[in-house]
């Protein structure tokens, strides 16, 4: 208490100044996202094909509203998909869900078409694949759902 006169004083010359403290507050911890994908090539033409792309939540949190975005080489570009929107620019595709499956719960999937214009002779397929900024590993051996 005695020191109350001595602060005073100090912060009367301005010796002391007093800045308030804004309190950090962490943002809220990222969903716990685990996922893979696949992508089918179902048919093809010349300078394009159509493609099932399909990314699996593993969970356990749920990803809301799903985002899958990825990378695709080789003179890609996706021209339309279904049933929810896409962007793109450059390499870098964006699709998310439609009004009706725009959260993707743990454990389930969300399965996407595409059509997909190429120049070249080897299919452009994704690569760097995330679903909401989580890395997603390629699907190997048979899909069951």
């Amino acid at each position: 208490m005695r020191f109350r006169p001595v602060l005073h004083a100090l912060l009367a010359t301005g010796i002391v100044m007093v800045t308030p403290v804004t309190p950090v507050v962490a943002d809220p911890a990222a969903p716990n996202l685990r996922c893979t994908y696949t992508h089918v090539v179902q048919s093809t033409w010349l300078g394009g094909y159509q493609a099932e792309f399909t990314v699996d939540n593993l969970g356990p949190d749920a990803a809301a509203p799903w985002q899958a975005t990825f990378v695709l080489s080789g003179g890609g570009h996706v021209k339309t998909t279904w049933p929810g929107p896409f962007t793109q620019s450059g390499s870098s595709v964006k699709l998310s869900g439609a009004a009706w499956n725009r959260d993707l719960y743990a454990k389930w999937f969300a399965k996407t078409g595409l059509t997909v214009a190429y120049t070249g002779s080897v299919f452009p397929s994704p690569s760097d694949v995330k679903l909401n900024g989580v890395a997603c590993t390629e699907h190997s051996g048979p899909v069951t759902r």
